[in-house]
């Protein structure tokens, strides 16, 4: 795979002191918030904080080689060529210019009440998948985090079944799903069908098997976006049809269909809803719904002894 098998953006930040940066990236929000930690260009590490203001996509085929092309012509420009240009909202070379409600919507992080892991904050379900492997030791290394997961009485009760786009398995998974989720799930790299074993021994339930069997799953999943690989959770998949299909035990039951891969362009999506739904701004329950003290219901901490909610 080419590196211009996705979208690319040209994106401009204004730095603290007032000047301008350019850059390339296929994802600008990450790389804006590694120029605010110092981890960007060497010239913005000296003029933090840095603030987006304008971005540019480039499609495929050739989005890499454009973006490029772009960038250096822009950077070319006499400031107030370059700051006119951002003041009018135009296009730039065959670069489409993004509106500023879209290029915020390009952020999934958490909007977390209180710190967590970065791995955590960028972890999201998208549905567009990037035209590019997953290379099989990195592939290897999902399978090992869920592999150290932990498991009652270590019964370690998940299994399994990896499908690569182009196999015969990746097909059959494939044929598996239901409702919208093949129109963008076969496109991904890498689907995972993830099987709980019900029993310790004939007759004998495990009862945490499926608890288990999901922490082996988020295992995979947190390790995925260590590589910048993004997994989508479906249940939308016919069970009995997996069951048949891949002849999996009595005593295990088809959990979850996992799609793999790289972030890709949501416009690469089929036409319909999926679009919308893919820029969606992330949401979660606040912890007073869901975190008791003394009783149910009583939240915790008690008004007055929180720390960072409102």
């Amino acid at each position: 795979m080419t590196r211009d098998a996705r979208a690319w953006f040209m994106y401009v930040v204004r730095c603290a002191d007032g000047t301008l940066y350019t850059g390339i990236a296929t994802d600008v929000m990450r790389r804006v918030k590694a120029h605010n930690a110092g981890r960007g260009a060497r010239y913005t590490q000296a003029r933090r904080p840095v603030t987006l203001v304008a971005v540019w996509r480039f499609g495929s085929p050739g989005a890499h080689v454009q973006a490029l092309k772009a960038e250096q012509r822009f950077k070319s420009l006499p400031r107030t060529r370059k700051q006119a240009i951002i003041a009018v909202g135009s296009d730039w070379g065959s670069g489409a210019r993004i509106a500023g409600e879209e290029w915020s919507s390009m952020n999934k992080e958490a909007d977390t009440q209180y710190p967590i892991h970065d791995l955590l904050k960028r972890r999201w379900s998208p549905r567009a998948f990037a035209d590019k492997s997953i290379a099989q030791e990195t592939l290897l290394s999902l399978l090992e985090a869920a592999r150290w997961a932990p498991s009652a009485r270590n019964a370690q009760p998940w299994a399994f079944i990896v499908g690569l786009a182009g196999t015969e398995t990746h097909q059959k998974l494939c044929g598996c799903l239901t409702g919208d989720n093949p129109l963008w799930a076969c496109d991904a790299p890498v689907l995972v069908l993830a099987v709980a074993r019900l029993e310790h021994r004939p007759g004998r339930e495990n009862r945490y098997a499926l608890h288990d069997t999901g922490m082996a799953v988020l295992s995979m999943v947190i390790q995925a976006m260590a590589f910048d690989i993004y997994a989508h959770q479906m249940g939308g998949f016919d069970k009995e049809k997996a069951r048949a299909v891949f002849q999996i035990p009595e005593d295990c039951a088809p959990v979850t269909v996992i799609a793999l891969g790289y972030l890709g362009d949501p416009d690469d999506l089929p036409a319909g809803n999926l679009h919308e739904r893919e820029r969606q701004k992330r949401t979660r329950k606040p912890l007073s719904e869901f975190v008791f003290g003394e009783a149910w219901g009583a939240i915790w901490p008690p008004a007055g002894e929180q720390g960072g909610e409102s």
